[in-house]
């Protein structure tokens, strides 16, 4: 596979995206089966906030949901205890495996999950989002899957670009927000959430 190479800084740290260029990407039939090979806004905007904020991550059991190319999860690593990236595509987590030894972290490790099985959701203390509520299609299933989480007194941090079909959505979660930010990032705002039942 023909890769381009990523070299985001978050914090004071470069991190290394081997991403598969625009000619393999073209062999895929449909938009959304190539989502997970792009670095999106909200990915770095949740990266940037756990570099700023890491004593949310600090010793903590971190799983990240929908991982694409999975920054979040690599920024997070630095301080969790153990740190596991997942993805519906099998392509995908090849690629995370990839950069996760690329980027020299060991206690991550990348598995297929696909949120619509929320059932069988990796055990977290901590569970990271980053533009998962593209799709309003699957809203449904990633709202069992937060409810479970939350239902296990796990902590989420949720990033999405507030486009309008997300504002629903958004609005349904802010109850169990104990922090809402905005930011802007490439010119795309963000809202950050850190989610948790009492």
């Amino acid at each position: 596979m023909t890769n381009k190479t990523l070299n985001p800084i978050i914090g004071h740290r470069s991190y290394c995206l081997q991403v598969p260029d625009s000619d393999v990407l073209r062999r895929y039939q449909k938009p959304h089966d190539v989502y997970w090979a792009r670095l999106w806004p909200a990915s770095l905007a949740l990266a940037q906030h756990i570099a700023c904020q890491s004593h949310l991550v600090n010793k903590q059991c971190v799983v990240e949901i929908g991982a694409g190319l999975g920054l979040p999860g690599m920024v997070a690593a630095q301080w969790a205890a153990n740190t596991k990236l997942t993805d519906a595509n099998p392509e995908a987590v090849a690629r995370l495996q990839c950069n996760l030894v690329k980027n020299n972290l060991t206690r991550s490790t990348a598995a297929i999950f696909n949120w619509c099985n929320w059932e069988h959701a990796p055990e977290a203390s901590l569970v990271l989002m980053s533009d998962v509520n593209f799709d309003p299609a699957d809203n449904a299933a990633l709202w069992k899957l937060i409810e479970h989480y939350l239902n296990q007194k796990s902590t989420i941090l949720l990033s999405t670009p507030q486009r309008l079909w997300a504002k629903p959505f958004v609005a349904k979660l802010l109850p169990w927000a104990v922090d809402h930010q905005c930011v802007v990032e490439n010119g795309v705002e963000i809202s950050l959430l850190q989610l948790a039942k009492p």
